[in-house]
């Protein structure tokens, strides 16, 4: 998908493998808002499945979104401080450890 390609989804939308797990095993969250931007969603196609990383910003809140596919996890990186939300429930941290699945990020700022 070329530089720009490449930098929109390791860069803007944060999906990069953890070169310990190769083949997208496991997955470094790590989006990178700014520049004006107030969303981005990039879905990446892994040996395990889709791959889906999107953000927004809405008001006060950052609301980041993930899919982690089938048989792998994730370690997921918020670009921003405050009040944590996962799947509803406050959390504590920007740093989460996650498994298969959806899941929903808020962060109250």
């Amino acid at each position: 998908y070329g530089a720009i390609g490449a930098w929109l989804y390791c860069t803007v939308a944060g999906i990069n493998p953890d070169m310990a797990h190769p083949g997208y095993k496991h997955t470094l969250l790590s989006p990178h808002p700014g520049g004006g931007l107030k969303f981005a969603r990039a879905t990446l196609q892994t040996p395990y499945g889709k791959m889906v990383s999107g953000w927004e910003y809405d008001g006060d809140e950052f609301k980041y979104s993930v899919v982690v596919p089938p048989n792998t996890t994730a370690t997921v990186n918020l670009p921003c401080t405050g009040t944590v939300s996962l799947n509803g429930e406050t959390v504590e941290g920007q740093v989460h450890e996650i498994t298969a699945g959806s899941y929903e990020f808020v962060v109250k700022s």
